[in-house]
């Protein structure tokens, strides 16, 4: 199954959030930061931010995005692409 990626500016348009803000919720714990390909080359695996965008339309709490992101970052050094 092939794993598709979403590069910053994407991101951030689909957000409807600025930089600064998604930098803040990967340093709380409230989205995954991420995949590093090279110096200067990252995007985010779109299983990842869709699991995500979906927790903040349910109004997940912050415990609750924690929670799933630091499943999620499992699942991605396990090899898994997706969560339980």
């Amino acid at each position: 199954m092939p794993i598709f990626f979403v590069r910053l500016p994407e991101l951030l348009e689909q957000l409807a959030i600025g930089k600064t803000t998604l930098y803040a919720r990967i340093k709380q714990g409230t989205f995954p930061p991420p995949v590093k390909f090279g110096e200067r080359v990252s995007a985010w695996p779109e299983h990842e931010v869709d699991t995500v965008v979906s927790a903040y339309m349910r109004s997940a709490t912050k415990e609750d995005l924690q929670k799933l992101v630091a499943q999620l970052m499992i699942a991605r050094h396990s090899g898994c692409t997706g969560t339980k």
